[in-house]
């Protein structure tokens, strides 16, 4: 088959993406897409290296340490003992199910989105905590603290 997909609706062509403004994008998705929210992600390293990147060369704020709360950090913290720590692991041991293909961006954002949600219930009945702030979700999983308990009731 061809290497390179017809455009279409979904896979632009070569004269899009060379006319594609990078800058404007990440400016638009910083500013009006994430705003002052934390954003979610399983293996977060890997994606805000790219997001840290991206926002440098286009002169846009990023601080990863405060933004960016890891569902893969925060499983190791909050469900230990798993074997394996890949986002359908994690997934099933707190009952969230693939609706999609694994590996699909789509996908994996809805998956770790709900993985989150889980997450922050499971921390929130272990402590008695009426609410979780998203910022102490990020504490958690940033490694910030050795000990969760302190972090969590500080």
């Amino acid at each position: 088959g061809p290497i390179f997909a017809q455009p279409d609706e979904t896979h632009p062509g070569v004269e899009q993406v060379a006319r594609f403004d990078f800058q404007v994008a990440i400016h638009e998705w910083r500013g009006e897409f994430i705003g002052e929210d934390v954003v979610v992600a399983h293996n977060a390293s890997f994606d805000a290296g790219f997001l840290a990147a991206e926002c440098g060369r286009s002169r846009v704020e990023w601080n990863e340490a405060d933004r960016v709360a890891c569902t893969m950090k925060l499983a190791r913290r909050i469900v230990p003992g798993l074997g394996s720590y890949k986002l359908a692991s994690v997934a099933s041991s707190v009952g969230v199910r693939f609706d999609g293909q694994a590996h699909r961006a789509e996908a994996d954002a809805r998956v770790a989105g709900l993985v989150m949600e889980q997450l922050a219930m499971r921390l929130a009945a272990r402590f008695r905590l009426a609410e979780i702030d998203p910022g102490l979700l990020v504490a958690v999983g940033s490694g910030r603290a050795a000990d969760l308990e302190r972090l969590v009731i500080a």
